[in-house]
């Protein structure tokens, strides 16, 4: 994954060619010598698919073969496609092409259709190959098809967050998204205020950025054709403005909202809703605001920025999410503004963990609590009521909150996580309490859920807040994705098509673009991220099928007899993760993840200097052995290897292996022939 792949399938004549697509042998031909034609691109029409639904491909082909004529190959196959069990799935079709040397033609939706099959929640690879008359190879390209009910099965999410360009440019960037299988979109900071998210059809938002309501329709109609959800991003315990501000919309409460003037000097908002402050603090830097003991929490997101409106939604004030009268408040604001626009479901925010007290302890400083604590709580009554039809989801800021998210009826699981003191406290059985700075912390957060919820995290992690190259390594960007992806989490990244985000603003990400996605990695048809992307579709079963979870067996790693394994992602070892799964599933599996850190030497996810990034060193290893403790009672009769790196290009293949037993248990030995960034071995 770390260089561009030029496909070239030259033959030398005579010559006896074996195809091996996913592992399973599909034609021996006698083959000539062939200029290297191409696939340029390769296109699925949504970014997700219910079962039974039709797939429709789009292919762009080159043909540099004196043959102007041909036949082309679809081939939809599962991860055990060539195994005997019952969830084996391949299907095949053929049809014709015509196209002059040196000329390109498109095959678009009608010629190349396929109808998908009936299950539900279940990753495909499609692999696409054209053929002369001969029987000889020209080209061939892979994709993946998600073939799920639901995002939230399988999320994999980007934001939106640019709503005053042009349509044209938004459709593009919506479509390469697309290309990625994401499926499902944040429209970050496409509201005015939090309980007034739509006061016209063009308004400012607190940054002073123009928002068109046009723009968000329109988002939400392409979202929609290409089979993605839209969320719409709020704050679940904010407000902004006070009740003398025009637009703020908090005079139909009765008392709820009062307006006050602080110690400081600024208005602000009382609520008897509201947490209050046990000690004094800054609410925003640069901006010269405070909250005092028993004032009512506030943030001035204006502190620390330049040049924007001094609008009067610039200060949020925050609310007890225990209480049922702001639950009802603003989960009523919310279920008008999704049904107004026509979302499908409302992604939560909050600023993390903090201690307040309630409105009645404001000067008694009683009956402390942490605000993450009423996570739980809100979650339960928005989807007992106003989200009861809609997805819905919480923003765990550091994993803080998580614990009681794990437990809920909450949709999805998101948590931003950052490199700081922050640390789980959903720890999960196995796993060590501790903070977020490396790989294996990021992994340990995605268990944890895991474990705790069958639920795949969602992880926003910005690898570049505080360091700005002009390009970003795709060394650093890759490792921090399959930290999260083997764990069995999706990486939060993109927004406004395929832009790396290496900050909590989405919005000045798209548009100052301080650090860049090289070239290859961007490259929405062929680049790094589309194949690592395919990769997770291809392989969500046995990645992160909720069945799947930690064993914490016993595995031997060993490269020329000397011991090479680790399970939390040390430097200059080689990250091992293990899992299994049960019952009448897929995932009735157990899979082994390995990572190639064998000459990386800093184990930290984000990059604070140059020195971080030339650190990252990525070579191949061969001949890696692998000695794994089975579960009990399992018999494996396959094992398989697959990765998104360029020496399998998304494919499997299987692996010999033999069986034996000792003091410990059953066990399977083989050997890794190849090893760059991350293989997935899975075995049923």
């Amino acid at each position: 994954m770390s260089g561009r792949k030029t496909k070239k399938n030259s033959f030398v004549k005579k010559k006896w060619l074996l195809v091996a697509i996913c592992g399973l042998s599909i034609a021996a031909y006698n083959t000539q010598q062939v200029e290297a034609s191409s696939i340029n691109k390769l296109d699925t029409d949504k970014a997700m698919y219910t079962p039974k639904s039709k797939l429709r491909l789009s292919v762009e082909f080159t043909n540099t073969d004196v043959s102007s004529k041909g036949y082309y190959k679809v081939l939809l196959e599962n991860p055990v496609a060539n195994s005997s069990d019952g969830y084996a799935i391949r299907k095949e079709q053929t049809g014709p092409w015509e196209c002059k040397k040196n000329k390109t033609i498109t095959l678009a939706s009608g010629s190349l259709d396929m109808d998908l099959p009936e299950y539900d929640g279940r990753g495909y690879l499609v692999t696409v190959q054209f053929y002369n008359y001969d029987h000889q190879l020209l080209a061939e390209k892979t994709t993946a098809v998600d073939v799920s009910s639901k995002w939230t099965m399988y999320p994999r999410y980007a934001s939106l967050g640019r709503w005053d360009t042009s349509l044209s440019e938004q459709n593009r960037n919506i479509a390469d998204l697309k290309k990625l299988h994401i499926n499902a979109t944040m429209y970050y900071d496409a509201y005015y205020r939090p309980q007034n998210p739509f006061p016209h059809e063009t308004f400012k938002d607190w940054i002073g950025a123009t928002v068109n309501q046009r723009n968000i329709r329109n988002a939400i109609k392409q979202n929609h054709k290409y089979g993605q959800s839209a969320m719409m991003y709020n704050m679940v315990n904010a407000t902004t403005g006070t009740p003398d501000d025009r637009d703020a919309k908090m005079n139909d409460n009765g008392d709820a909202f009062k307006t006050i003037i602080k110690k400081d000097g600024t208005k602000a908002v009382e609520s008897k809703w509201g947490i209050y402050r046990t000690s004094p603090a800054n609410t925003g830097d640069g901006a010269n605001t405070a909250d005092n003991i028993g004032e009512q929490k506030t943030f001035n997101m204006l502190g620390g920025f330049d040049n924007r409106d001094n609008v009067s939604h610039q200060v949020q004030s925050y609310y007890n999410m225990w209480s049922k009268d702001w639950q009802k408040y603003i989960g009523d604001k919310m279920w008008g503004a999704l049904t107004y626009m026509g979302f499908d479901g409302w992604q939560g925010d909050t600023i993390g963990n903090d201690t307040a007290v309630s409105y009645e302890n404001r000067y008694s400083l009683k009956d402390k609590f942490p605000v993450v604590s009423g996570f739980g709580s809100f979650t339960e009554a928005m989807k007992t009521n106003q989200m009861k039809k809609f997805d819905f989801g919480i923003n765990a800021v550091g994993g803080q909150g998580q614990k009681d998210l794990d437990k809920s009826q909450a949709d999805f699981m998101y948590s931003e996580i950052w490199a700081n003191n922050d640390v789980d406290d959903n720890t999960a059985p196995g796993n060590t309490n501790g903070t977020h700075t490396t790989y294996d912390a990021l992994a340990r957060a995605v268990d944890n859920t895991m474990q705790n919820s069958k639920k795949s995290l969602i992880v926003p992690a910005y690898i570049y807040h505080d360091y700005h190259p002009e390009w970003m390594s795709d060394k650093a960007v890759l490792l921090k994705n399959i930290s999260v992806l083997a764990a069995g989490g999706s990486n939060m990244e993109l927004t406004d098509g395929v832009n790396e985000l290496y900050s909590e603003y989405y919005t000045g990400v798209s548009k100052d673009k301080k650090s860049k996605l090289s070239s290859y990695m961007s490259d929405p048809d062929n680049g790094g991220l589309r194949k690592l992307y395919d990769f997770q579709v291809a392989y969500e079963n046995f990645l992160r099928g909720g069945n799947l979870q930690t064993n914490h067996h016993k595995i031997e790693v060993t490269q020329n007899g000397q011991d090479m394994g680790s399970n939390h992602g040390e430097a200059n070892k080689i990250w091992y993760m293990t899992k299994s799964g049960h019952g009448n599933k897929i995932d009735d599996a157990e899979t082994i993840n390995l990572i190639n850190f064998c000459d990386v030497s800093h184990i930290g996810w984000q990059i604070q200097n140059q020195s971080d990034d030339d650190n990252k060193q990525i070579n191949p290893q061969y001949n890696v052995h692998i000695k794994y403790y089975v579960d009990p009672g399992r018999n494996i009769s396959n094992v398989w290897i697959a990765s998104p790196d360029k020496w399998l290009d998304g494919k499997n293949q299987k692996l010999s292996f033999s069986q034996g037993k000792d003091n410990t248990g059953n066990y399977i030995e083989f050997n890794i022939p190849r090893l760059d960034y991350w293989d997935l071995i899975y075995m049923k």
